[in-house]
């Protein structure tokens, strides 16, 4: 039995379900989620940030879960010897991102092992390898979408090539402790990433600005082009956030995870996305996060 520990926000649970999803297309055999980190699924609040399970708004091929007390027989083993090994602080069925050889050509390694696999799996192989399954499992229906979710996607469908989806993340990253680490893209970024497409669009660009403080983008965002806040959905509904971003024909990111995602379901072609260069404020570029076809700026 193999298990992925999914964790943490939207976008990075879309990661690990995208390795878990690598993982059985590689191996072959059956991939199981275990979602017990959630407090509502019996994990504790482990910070002042709530953090819900959120994969269940999608249509997922790989749907079947385990309990704790499963998770917790694989990693240190059944019966005696797997109370020697809890007592001895072993570990002989965890695997790690950054302990473990968990790049793609590795993963066919782990057939016929028993193993429960932790980490973020930020790595664009993972998805790329599954990009035909993902772009059909992480699509949500017109059918469910209430009306200004619907509007919405009107406007943006009328745009067509000129709709560009644009994230700022703020929220927790205003915050000292996280901006230390992660940063704020700046305004001047995103003036050049919107000339950026401007310029390889060859057409007037609308962008439709997605944010975590939407107030902030009322207020304070700037550019020469047409602009439309979106504003419609709450925290607890991002992934309608992420499928409104996916149907414009074009993207700008933030250094997120969330607007990674709504840049990479795009499925245009000749989509043009935009990312920021240096992802993290001290370390600069993620590598092996962003795919070779988008823009650094």
């Amino acid at each position: 039995m193999k298990v992925i520990r999914i964790t943490d926000g939207l976008g990075n649970q879309m990661f690990q379900y995208a390795f878990a999803l690598a993982l059985q297309k590689m191996t072959g055999e059956e991939v199981y989620l275990d979602r017990t980190w959630f407090p509502e699924y019996g994990g504790k609040l482990r910070n002042a940030v709530r953090r819900v399970y959120g994969l269940d708004v999608f249509q997922l091929s790989i749907n079947e879960y385990v309990t704790a007390e499963t998770s917790h027989d694989i990693i240190y083993g059944e019966g005696l010897m797997g109370k020697l090994n809890e007592f001895l602080h072993l570990r002989p069925g965890l695997l790690r991102e950054g302990k473990h050889p968990l790049g793609l050509p590795e993963l066919g390694g782990y057939v016929g092992k028993n193993k429960v696999f932790r980490g973020f799996f930020q790595q664009a192989s993972y998805a790329e390898f599954a990009r035909e399954d993902l772009l059909v499992e992480f699509r949500i229906d017109d059918a469910v979408l209430d009306a200004p979710n619907l509007d919405m996607l009107a406007q943006i469908r009328a745009a067509g090539e000129c709709a560009v989806a644009v994230h700022v993340r703020r929220g927790d990253y205003v915050n000292a402790a996280t901006q230390s680490v992660f940063g704020l893209c700046s305004a001047d970024y995103y003036a050049r990433a919107a000339r950026i497409v401007a310029d390889k669009v060859g057409k007037t660009p609308h962008l439709f600005v997605f944010s975590d403080d939407p107030e902030w983008v009322r207020n304070d965002f700037r550019s020469d082009f047409p602009l439309t806040a979106v504003d419609i959905n709450s925290p607890d509904t991002g992934h309608l956030d992420i499928n409104l971003m996916r149907h414009c024909h074009h993207a700008i990111t933030a250094n997120s995870t969330f607007s990674w995602w709504g840049a990479w379901l795009i499925p245009h072609d000749d989509a043009v996305v935009v990312s920021p260069e240096k992802w993290f404020a001290s370390s600069g570029r993620a590598e092996g996060l962003q795919p070779s076809r988008w823009i650094l700026a």
